[in-house]
């Protein structure tokens, strides 16, 4: 039924999908934020900017340094704010990363054609310029920066990201979709701006089945599934609901089967190194997707803690102990941390078996896959990239931690290792070692609870609904 143009008018007037509760479940912690409603209400969303941000060595995936980070409520002026850009840059098409609520249905339809048209690549990601504060959700000066037309050294925050609402349809129309390892895209049905007054002539209702209309022949045209549409549909529109990993497959929005972060290095709230990862296990209609993660931290006495953990279904037998193969090596994880939801296991590495690890290629992990018998099968090969970096990092937060406690306890002696540490690499005869320790008291809990990893994201924290084990090094999306 062909669409009128009075309420052509009215959708473009009043439907949104700004998703406050979408944007509230985004927070970096599930404590409350410590502000005043009057204060929140008083800083509304910032309409959604363009711009081009520059990194490391394969700092947004490998062989690219630069994309266009896109933050902010989708609005009316979108499509032509990122037109703009894109007309600077020439020939240049680099991926957008999005890290956005939501917002205006139409500007999100007309966005996503723009992406479409001139056939962008999209992700998910919270970009944090050179002198910005991560930790401020508002800055004023930040905020400028973004909107100040240059390119911008920066890099990704790994704790926090979201795309939910409007940014789902926008980012359905990338020629290549990656949802990242933990993310979650964020869904409900179209609603009233409340910063608008609803015009006469046309109820909810109408206004609404113009909405899906248009909704439904843009899904068509970017290639998902119909599906997608009645799922955000059954969703209040004051309430929110994420996808899961089979679902962003069912409707066709990645379909990827497995995907993987770089290594990424966090000093908060504890110093630790993570890469976090999905897979898809089992086989025929009995095929399941698994978020999981790697992570390494300070132990004792000249010890790195390894992680493992991945999601599990209550139901399955308790797995054999996981293996990871580092050049040959082969690191048993016998130690098991209780945690709902996550097979969490580790093993402590000495300093020169942190070091033998560094100078892998990938490592593989197996044990993934509980129905799976056959090692080759249920495991998974992992990526060095950023572990260089990271490790170093890492190194230097652990030396500095033991020459604090050594100068708390005198005598007692430094608690990890110095990086003078000797490298096996060096000496073919020293044998690098790793231990499963029982005889220590227990180490700190790496806890994993589900409620804490969605995502987040992340937004969505580790993930964004928050990540479980070290849920701040992690990148998630929000979850209810």
């Amino acid at each position: 039924m062909p669409i009128s143009r009075p309420l052509s008018i009215i959708v473009a007037v009043l439907i949104s999908t700004v998703g406050v509760v979408a944007a509230a479940t985004a927070q970096t912690s599930p404590e409350p934020a410590k502000t005043s409603p009057a204060a929140v209400k008083a800083a509304p969303p910032a309409a959604i900017t363009f711009y081009l941000a520059r990194g490391g060595m394969d700092a947004c995936g490998r062989g690219c340094n630069e994309w266009i980070a896109a933050e902010g409520k989708i609005d009316l002026g979108a499509p032509q704010r990122l037109r703009r850009l894109l007309a600077k840059l020439g020939r240049r098409r680099p991926p957008i990363f999005f890290h956005s609520m939501g917002g205006s249905i139409n500007g999100s339809i007309e966005l996503g054609r723009l992406i479409h048209d001139q056939k962008l690549e999209v992700s998910v990601a919270h970009t944090i310029p050179r002198g910005c504060d991560r930790d401020k959700q508002v800055d004023k000066s930040c905020e400028a920066l973004k909107r100040s037309g240059q390119e911008l050294d920066a890099e990704f925050d790994p704790a926090i990201s979201m795309c939910n609402s409007g940014c789902v349809w926008a980012f359905a129309a990338g020629t290549a979709r990656s949802v990242p390892p933990w993310v979650k895209l964020g869904i409900h049905d179209v609603g009233l701006d409340p910063e608008k007054t609803p015009p006469r002539g046309a109820s909810l209702a109408e206004v609404k089945r113009v909405a899906h209309v248009r909704l439904s022949e843009y899904a068509r045209d970017m290639g998902i599934d119909k599906a997608l549409l009645p799922a955000a549909s059954a969703v209040p529109y004051e309430s929110v609901r994420f996808l899961e990993r089979d679902e962003l497959v069912r409707f066709g929005i990645d379909r990827r089967d497995f995907g993987e972060t770089k290594w990424h290095f966090a000093d908060k709230p504890s110093a630790a190194m993570s890469k976090r990862f999905f897979v898809r296990t089992g086989s025929g209609d009995q095929t399941h997707y698994r978020n999981g993660f790697v992570s390494l931290d300070c132990g004792v006495r000249q010890e790195f803690r390894l992680a493992l953990a991945h999601q599990r279904d209550p139901s399955e037998q308790k797995s054999t102990d996981p293996v990871i193969d580092v050049n040959g090596q082969r690191i048993v994880l016998r130690y098991q941390i209780a945690s709902r939801g996550f097979d969490v296991r580790s093993a402590f590495l000495s300093a020169a078996m942190f070091d033998f690890v560094g100078h892998g290629t990938d490592i593989k992990v197996s044990g993934i896959d509980p129905s799976r018998n056959d090692e080759s099968a249920g495991s998974i090969r992992l990526n060095m990239d950023g572990f260089s970096d990271a490790s170093a990092k890492l190194r230097t937060s652990c030396d500095q931690s033991a020459r604090d406690a050594v100068a708390v306890t005198p005598g007692t002696g430094p608690a990890v290792a110095s990086p003078t540490a000797p490298n096996v690499l060096t000496d073919p005869k020293r044998v690098p070692t790793v231990t499963t320790r029982s005889d220590e008291a227990e180490p700190k809990r790496i806890e994993a609870d589900p409620k804490q990893v969605q995502t987040r994201p992340l937004v969505q924290r580790p993930p964004p609904g928050g990540f479980g084990p070290p849920p701040d090094t992690l990148t998630r999306s929000p979850v209810r």
